[in-house]
């Protein structure tokens, strides 16, 4: 039980850590914005497949899917706050 807690806890931390990093490196080198932001998501399916693959690294494949999703729901609400706040102008007359 602790070894799957464990790695899933690796894939879940590693992916933030990795897509932090990613974009540290990149960040300084923004004119390529459209190259830039390809990337991460191939990167994340590929390391998905790979690690769903071997049965005892299904788990880094939860971790990782699970910082995925989470982000998405932030995205996801983060965007619908702004939309909100955005046209609350227009509401009032």
């Amino acid at each position: 039980l602790w070894r799957k807690w464990r790695l899933f806890t690796f894939g879940f931390l590693g992916w933030f850590l990795f897509e932090v990093l990613f974009w540290a490196a990149f960040h300084p080198n923004l004119e390529e914005e459209i190259n830039a932001t390809c990337v991460p998501f191939p990167v994340t399916i590929l390391a998905l497949i790979i690690f769903a693959i071997n049965k005892r690294t299904r788990q880094v494949a939860m971790g990782i899917l699970v910082a995925v999703a989470l982000n998405l729901v932030a995205s996801l609400i983060m965007g619908l706050a702004t939309n909100a706040f955005c046209f609350i102008p227009f509401f009032y007359k």
